[in-house]
């Protein structure tokens, strides 16, 4: 979880407060109820849980190991789905691409099939791709009962009717606010030194959709760009051209009857905007809530960014972070952005009615952790294996599919979460803790 910097709002504060994140650092000690309670309160406020565009459908099922997703969203109605289409496709050995969402694939006779891609180029061709390498999902397209569609509309349309709840989609937002958008990152690209731009970009995207590693350099007035770790450079432009690049895979998705016309005029080689610049910009768009006056007369504060994500594998890289959020608010005079990550550690361990037989079982093993635990101490990890050897939980083959098990096949109907006492009186260190044991005792061998 990230510590909260740059909170000066009066109601941030209050959040933060009422939550149990302003007592510790790190805000691990916070009750997981009363962080749950206080979101709710908070109405201005809407974390976010982020996702990429595919087939959702398994998700709001409730039904899979993914569920933690519609249990955040929807059942304890804790978050706001941000989905995301600047990403790429799965290969057909699924052996890279996303291959959890599989923006490749569309549902048929109950089950994923891959479908046959292509994309437009020239004055009025298609190339046809194969699925060997991951592709661009903006510029794919895909043969659907012998119609050509685009894979993000196909899959905006298809998720936007199967949620149960409203659904953001990332590239509609940025090109929404394409004004202002377009005026915060040209002024940031003209703040720049000169040399290495390199940071504020993560790859380049190819016009046969594949990936290819990206360096971005700017020596005034221009910007260029090298896809072979800078023995040749191509000129990309002045920062109105760059600005203009960079945002056009978000025109793509966000206008239809365009798409076509904007992918055929594409240029050899798309810069990508790093993940952390994306969500500066989205932060500052209010994608988490209003926002709010810091004090009268003063301009509106954005409102607090806060986000549910996975456990980290490795200590996040908060400097270049705060880097990204710095330049671009000094750039455009915008006042501090706080960020906040929440772990969605509790929403892996709620059980479902799929399979209620779940909740006193697992109710037993936290009731042992936390009496073994207490507050997050040396020796934790130990605690709560011996928890779970002593309360030998039997629980569902769906629930222990969530920490590594095999997936049960043959689950129809939709299940929702159980908001779990139990689950409840935890600190997120000790939902950690609970969440790593579990992981432990039933990864797939």
């Amino acid at each position: 979880m990230t510590p909260v910097t740059g909170v000066r709002n009066a109601r941030h504060q209050a959040f933060l407060a009422e939550a149990g994140l302003d007592a510790t650092p790190d805000g691990l000690d916070a009750n997981v109820g009363r962080l749950l309670d206080a979101i709710r309160h908070h109405s201005w406020l809407h974390p976010l849980r982020c996702g990429r565009a595919g087939n959702w459908s398994p998700i709001w099922s409730g039904r899979e190991p993914l569920a933690h997703n519609r249990t955040v969203l929807a059942d304890l109605g804790v978050g706001r789905p941000l989905v995301g289409t600047i990403s790429f496709t799965e290969t057909a050995d699924l052996s890279a691409g996303d291959v959890v969402h599989r923006p490749a694939s569309v549902y048929r006779t109950g089950r994923l099939e891959m479908l046959e891609l292509t994309t437009p180029v020239g004055m009025g061709d298609w190339l046809d791709l194969s699925h060997d390498v991951p592709r661009f999902v903006p510029w794919m397209w895909g043969v659907v009962d012998g119609r050509l569609v685009h894979l993000a509309h196909l899959h905006r349309a298809s998720t936007r009717t199967q949620a149960p709840v409203p659904i953001t989609f990332e590239a509609e937002l940025v090109w929404h606010h394409e004004k202002r958008v377009r005026e915060w990152l040209t002024r940031l690209w003209r703040s720049l030194p000169e040399g290495d731009a390199d940071w504020l970009f993560a790859r380049g995207v190819c016009r046969d959709g594949t990936a290819t590693p990206l360096r971005m350099r700017y020596q005034k007035p221009l910007f260029e760009l090298s896809i072979d770790d800078g023995r040749h450079w191509s000129v990309v432009g002045d920062a109105d051209d760059l600005t203009r690049l960079c945002l056009l895979p978000y025109q793509v998705v966000a206008s239809p009857d365009e798409a076509v016309a904007l992918v055929r005029g594409a240029p050899e080689v798309v810069p990508l905007l790093s993940e952390r610049l994306v969500k500066a910009v989205l932060g500052y768009l209010g994608v988490c809530g209003e926002t709010a006056a810091l004090s009268p007369g003063e301009p509106a504060a954005p409102s607090l960014v806060v986000e549910w994500v996975a456990p980290p594998r490795s200590k996040p890289g908060l400097r270049s972070a705060e880097r990204v959020i710095t330049v671009l608010a000094l750039a455009n005079r915008l006042p501090p952005l706080p960020f906040l990550t929440l772990p969605m550690t509790p929403m892996l361990l709620m059980p479902s009615t799929a399979a209620p037989g779940d909740a006193p079982a697992i109710a037993l093993f936290l009731e042992a952790l936390r009496a073994r635990t207490g507050q997050a101490e040396q020796g934790g990890m130990e605690a709560a294996r011996a928890a779970f050897q002593e309360t030998l939980p039997k629980v569902s083959a769906l629930y222990r599919s969530r920490f590594g098990g095999p997936v049960p096949a043959g689950q129809t109907g939709y299940a929702r979460a159980i908001e779990l006492p139990e689950v409840r009186a935890l600190t997120l260190a000790q939902a950690g803790l609970a969440v790593a044991t579990l992981l432990d005792a039933w990864r797939a061998p």
